[in-house]
């Protein structure tokens, strides 16, 4: 694939999707293609050298998400579209623990101003180096960013 030659990640959106939300039938959008099993895992199995970074929280397949991201190395979440204090009690115990590496903040501005949802996140009680993680620590490393 050209984009893990040349070290280029990959973005797949998983979970409920706003697209089509609230019309008759979905817009046409079927909600099964947003589970991270199988597309996300099979597009990490077939390249391991393409970082892939699946985008949005995966609600309601935050559980198969989590199971992808424990399994495959190369799978990290970004977390737009969504304020935290929505996401499910599982999806907010990986973000504090054996997955704290891998989620990375991310906005709908302007649906959600960064005011709100730096302060979302905040009042999730999450601790400071888990923000700094999720903030910015993270995106750095994994996308290989120098400020």
């Amino acid at each position: 694939m050209v984009f893990a030659e040349a070290g280029v990640p990959v973005k797949l959106s998983v979970g409920m999707t706003a697209v089509g939300q609230g019309k008759p039938g979905g817009g046409g959008i079927h909600l099964i293609h947003e589970n991270p099993i199988p597309y996300v895992d099979d597009v990490a199995r077939q390249f391991p050298g393409l970082t892939v970074i699946a985008a949005h929280c995966a609600w309601p397949f935050h559980n198969e998400m989590t199971a992808v991201m424990i399994h495959k190395a190369n799978v990290h979440n970004e977390l737009h579209g969504w304020s935290p204090r929505y996401f499910p009690p599982e999806l907010k115990r990986e973000i504090s623990g054996r997955l704290q590496d891998r989620f990375m903040f991310g906005t709908d501005y302007p649906w959600f101003s960064y005011e709100r949802l730096f302060k979302d996140w905040e009042d999730e009680g999450y601790k400071p180096e888990i923000l700094e993680k999720v903030y910015h620590k993270n995106v750095r490393r994994i996308l290989g960013l120098t400020l």
